[in-house]
């Protein structure tokens, strides 16, 4: 799963550059900066060679996990030198895009003068995770500009580190923000404490289809921060350190029994021992669901299950093993405006998060946030995670989700098949459960079958991809985590020993379905789930501008006129070479590629910012870069199907992929050599 992640990473910060390298370069060729051009051109070879190493850990022996250790880390080596040099990319483009024409006026005198945004976090090595940089705001204004590359508007929790809890928050039109500052926390080894001089800073954005915008802090506030800091609930604080620590925070215990945390919307109700989701109430609808959390792992059968094979041991006593059995968890629980969340810790083992928010925007309003961090390639201590096995070997882990949902005695679910469209998939006992399981790239889900009287759909959306099976009635389970010591004898010659520390991201979505709805009719995410597996594969781009006086940048650069259908995903969009220096020039030549999800709409739900659902671009939608001409041609775009009149007159069919060929407005010289 760290590769796959390191993967969709690198997939998601390189879509971004090439978006904002497209604008950034056709707009620096029709103002006629040249110093820019320059500057632009030279990135451009990192541009393809991060398409290169994204492309190369397609291989079946990559994104499968199935090569040796040594093989992975050169693939990975590749990527994390791509996905910091997209990173850079985007950065130098955001700034030039926003950059006010004054500071574009200067250009010449400034030698560094597209390195001023910064991304908000640091990541060494490939090897770790990224940690966030704490911002400082005690004197002066900072700038955090973000960046939304999909082709709808979103509200997108955002998440940074400050350094005071006294300020404000405003955004682009200068109106105050609503936010929520928890605690940090340290791990002394004795119990965990709360950092004094680090915040953890939640908002909602509320952000434009493909738009650049300005959030400013402005250090110093009256108001109060009563009003805006979590309440902190635990049953794990180390004994404090010093006689003058004070932390802000009003902590208390977590008490016994059941724990419940509510929004307007939803009620989610927790098992007080463990910490595991019980049970959701839609409390609109008056609707409960039971769901059921459960961590577990199948033992493997020694040299059956490795790197290619997942096999389960037949003689094993128990099929699964109930890994977190004696475990003391550590439970904490922060409530605020913004978000109330439930983490518990398991360990160094396991930490699992559930979240939901106080918004009143859909899909967020109903949708619930799952995340995993796991590390099964860690220390190991008996003591924290009794149930282990010695050094987790010989361990699948997965995380299952119980639910009262007829899905059939013969189970059925649906997964997706790259990310594209849903398969019905329908249980065979014979096979055993390691038949059964089956790839998703981004979603999965159960629901009550035709007859029930008032059905539901459990939608699980993920950031990577994954194993996912339904085994039993009512059951929907996902791999997390596998480490075997032996070799299955497929030709890798070791066993799976290389985990590291990883985090999973997830969304559960609990729907309404339209009763006697057709079992044979084509199985598709609701309009919800797409938004919310978008926001997850794609998320919002965070920079910091450094050493850059506010009124330096614009508030906003929006890259389309009006948001695009919600049907219609940008997949992506690319300027291409010049074919006499493939890989190194850039031509005045884009592709743009649109993909309709075509959403299901027997789903009792709604997209607060969904644009209608249309098959083409509705009329007046431009592009804010000038276009010369626009065709239509196939995904690669080396064939021509004739000329296309306008955005709004290109239509995408149900379920595919359309492209367009645009051919950029830029200087004469500029053209001709393109």
């Amino acid at each position: 799963p760290y590769w796959k992640l390191l993967e969709r990473q690198l997939q998601a910060v390189l879509r971004s550059a090439e978006i904002l390298y497209t604008w950034g370069w056709a707009k620096s060729n029709q103002m006629g900066n040249t110093k820019v051009l320059q500057f632009l051109e030279k990135d451009y070879e990192k541009l393809v060679k991060a398409r290169e190493n994204l492309a190369l850990f397609q291989h079946h022996d990559g994104i499968t996990g199935t090569s040796k250790a040594h093989v992975m880390h050169d693939y990975a080596m590749k990527m994390f030198e791509s996905y910091h040099d997209s990173i850079t990319i985007s950065a130098h483009c955001s700034q030039y895009l926003l950059m006010t024409p004054g500071m574009l006026g200067s250009l010449n005198r400034d030698q560094t003068f597209l390195d001023h945004l910064q991304p908000d976090f640091e990541r060494p090595t490939y090897e770790k995770l990224p940690s966030k940089i704490p911002i400082s705001i005690e004197k002066e204004l900072r700038l955090i500009v973000l960046f939304n590359s999909l082709a709808q508007q979103r509200y997108e929790l955002v998440k940074i580190l400050v350094t005071a809890s006294s300020f404000r928050l405003t955004d682009e039109h200068g109106h105050d923000i609503p936010f929520q500052i928890n605690p940090v926390w340290n791990d002394t080894g004795n119990g965990l404490m709360i950092v004094q001089n680090q915040f953890e800073v939640f908002f909602i954005a509320d952000i434009p289809a493909l738009s650049l915008v300005t959030y400013t802090l402005h250090p110093g506030s009256k108001a109060s921060i009563n009003d805006r800091k979590a309440i902190v609930y635990s049953n794990y604080y180390a004994p404090a350190p010093t006689k003058g620590y004070n932390p802000m925070f009003d902590t208390k215990d977590v008490l016994p029994g059941d724990i419940q945390i509510d929004s307007d919307t939803l009620k989610l109700l927790f098992d007080g021992t463990t910490g595991m989701l019980r049970s959701v109430t839609n409390k609109k609808s008056g609707k409960v669901t039971q769901t059921s959390f459960k961590f577990a792992s199948y033992p493997s059968a020694q040299f059956k299950s490795g790197a290619y094979l997942f096999k389960p041991d037949p003689n094993a006593r128990e099929p699964e093993e109930d890994i977190l059995a004696g475990a003391k968890p550590r439970i904490f629980i922060h409530s605020g405006p913004v978000v109330s969340e439930l983490t518990v810790m398991f360990g160094s083992v396991l930490m699992h998060t559930t979240r939901i928010f106080h918004v009143s925007q859909e899909p967020l309003e109903s949708a619930i946030y799952v995340e995993n961090t796991f590390n099964l390639g860690g220390h190991y201590n008996s003591t924290e995670t009794p149930g282990f096995p010695p050094n987790y070997r010989e361990t699948e882990m997965f995380m299952r989700i119980s639910t009262d949902i007829d899905n059939g005695i013969n189970p059925v679910f649906y997964t997706d098949q790259s990310g594209l469209h849903m398969q019905k998939r329908v249980k065979v006992e014979e096979i055993g459960i390691q038949g059964n399981y089956f790839p998703i790239t981004s979603a999965t889900y159960i629901e009550d079958s035709v007859t029930t009287e008032d059905p539901r759909r459990l939608t699980l959306l993920t950031d990577h991809g994954q194993g996912a099976a339904s085994w039993q009635q009512g059951w929907l389970e996902i791999m997390l985590e596998r480490r075997t010591y032996y070799d299955d004898a497929r030709g890798m010659g070791e066993g799976i020993t290389d985990q590291k520390r990883t985090i999973g991201r997830h969304w559960l979505l609990i729907e309404s379905l339209s009763a006697g709805k057709e079992s044979n009719s084509v199985a598709r995410l609701s309009a919800a789930a797409h938004q919310l597996s978008n926001a997850l594969n794609y998320p919002i781009d965070l920079f910091v501008a450094e050493d850059l006086e506010s009124d330096k940048l614009e508030a906003t650069a929006h890259l389309i006129s009006r948001p695009l259908p919600c049907t219609l995903h940008l997949l992506g969009m690319k300027i291409l070479p010049v074919p006499q220096y493939p890989g190194l020039v850039p031509s005045f030549i884009a592709l743009m590629h649109l993909h309709n999800q075509s959403p299901e709409c027997s789903l009792h739900g709604t997209v607060h910012s969904c644009s209608g659902f249309k098959d083409s671009p509705t009329k007046d939608t431009q592009l804010t870069i000038k276009v010369n001409k626009l065709q239509k041609t196939d995904l690669t775009g080396t064939t021509s199907e004739g000329k296309v009149a306008s955005l709004s007159s290109f239509s995408v069919p149900h379920h595919q992929i359309g492209t367009l060929l645009l051919t950029l407005e830029g200087s004469s010289q500029t053209n001709k050599e393109s």
